[in-house]
Parts: structure tokens; sequence; C-alpha cells
């Protein structure tokens, strides 16, 4: 139920739901209003100018501790949560965006020689592996490189930060990086400060607006681009979560 209502808030489905609604609606000037207001939406979110803006936008505000912050004692690489296929097709393995998270990782992990926790689970799918399992079978494959310590029961950005204060903070780990995407940042930041975290961001690529020109290929509507609007909707509603619950 809970992804259920998660995908209908988040686009496309939210203004599949603004259409239906508004068709239903059809013969009263409120209908014709929700039709309109889906139809500019979808035009808005599905162009490259305007999904790239609003990352962009979720980017701002991540700095690093002051000068008299603990140093960091460990690398924490958080998944996204997503699964691919493997080349022959009858196994899984991590995603495009948290293979570059552990890209990041493992180059901050050579220029440091600091441990590495991967954290992430299998969510709310029983059937399928742990997303942490996987990342570490990756750092392994595809970098040379072995996780210290594998966190696999979190859902969720804020027991992403919980569960791995479990693992760290007995060991006296209170300080460290945290590999995600930049626009992902604040609210992980967040998180783990919640959870007791000197926390340095490494960000695994930031969204690239300058080099945008104002042609006319921007603003045709695209897969790729409604895709990165449905991920800056996504941390937006995650950010308004957690400061309604006094995370960030």
């Amino acid at each position: 139920m809970y992804s259920l209502i998660k995908e209908l808030a988040l686009p496309p489905a939210n203004l599949l739901v603004l259409v239906i609604a508004g068709y239903l609606l059809r013969r009263r000037r409120s209908g014709k209003i929700l039709i309109a207001t889906g139809f500019v939406a979808l035009c808005l979110l599905s162009n490259a100018f305007v999904s790239s803006h609003l990352l962009k936008a979720l980017e701002a505000g991540i700095a690093a501790p002051g000068p008299q912050a603990a140093p960091p004692q460990a690398i924490v690489v958080l998944s996204a949560g997503y699964l691919a296929l493997q080349p022959a097709g009858d196994a899984v393995t991590v995603d495009s965006m948290t293979l570059e998270r552990l890209r990041f990782a493992a180059r901050r992990h050579r220029e440091t020689g600091l441990p590495l926790l991967v954290t992430g689970g299998s969510g709310r799918h029983e059937n399928r592996p742990p997303v942490g399992r996987l990342m570490a079978d990756s750092l392994q494959r595809d970098f040379g490189m072995a996780a210290a310590w594998v966190e696999d029961r979190s859902a969720t950005t804020m027991e992403n930060a919980t569960f791995s204060a479990e693992i760290l903070a007995p060991l006296g780990i209170r300080s460290v990086y945290v590999v995600t995407q930049a626009w992902h940042l604040p609210r992980a930041i967040a998180a783990f400060r919640a959870a007791g975290f000197t926390v340095w961001p490494v960000a695994a690529g930031y969204t690239n607006t300058d080099s945008m020109e104002l042609d006319p290929a921007i603003f045709i509507p695209s897969a790729k681009a409604l895709r990165n609007s449905y991920y800056a909707i996504h941390e937006l509603l995650g950010r308004v979560w957690y400061r309604a619950f006094g995370f960030g």
C-alpha cells in the first residue's frame, strides 16, 4: 500500500490522476482546469530545461563540516534502492545510480584508505536480495575492494543512517564520508546528523545546467527528462516528510 501511494504521488502517475479526475468532471469548469493542469505539468516536467533545474535547485546548501570537526573515520555508501539485471539476464545487480555512487566511494577509499560501509536493504520486497549485499559484490568484482561492513535492512535514507549508526557507533566511529547523488545529499546529511554522525558529503556527480543552450531541443518532451523530474519530486517530498518529523 505504501509503494502504491508513493507512486501515485509522483509523475507521471500523479499527472494521470489529474487527467482522469478532470475527465470524470469534464462537464464542470473544474474538470477542464484539472485536464489542462495535468497536460501543462506533463509538458513542463518532461523537458530537460525544467527537470535539470529542479535537480540543480536541490543541490544547494551542501557544505563540509567546519575546521574543528572530527576527521572522517569511514566511508558510507547509500544505495539508490533499485536493481538491474546481470548481462546473462538470470540474476540481479546494482542499478546504474548505485554503481555511480560506488565508483565515487571507491575513489575516496583509494585516496584515504578508510573502510567502506555499504547500506541498502530489500525494502518492502521480501523476494529480492538486499541491495547492500549486491553493493558489496559489485565493490569486490568491479573495483577490487572489500566492504568492511554491509547494512542490508534499510528501506529509507533515515534507516540508512540509523542502521549504519548501529554498526559504527559501537566501534567509536562517529565521523563519516556519506556518498550519494548531490541532489540527495542535503537530506542524507540531515538523516546522518540526526543519527549522531559528523557528516563529510561526497557527491556522486552534480547536475550540469551551465552547458545547456537555449535551443528548442531541450524543451522537447523526453522520457529521460521525466525520469529526472520523478527523482526531483521524490526528493522534494522526502525532504518535506523529514522536516515534518524534525529531521531536517
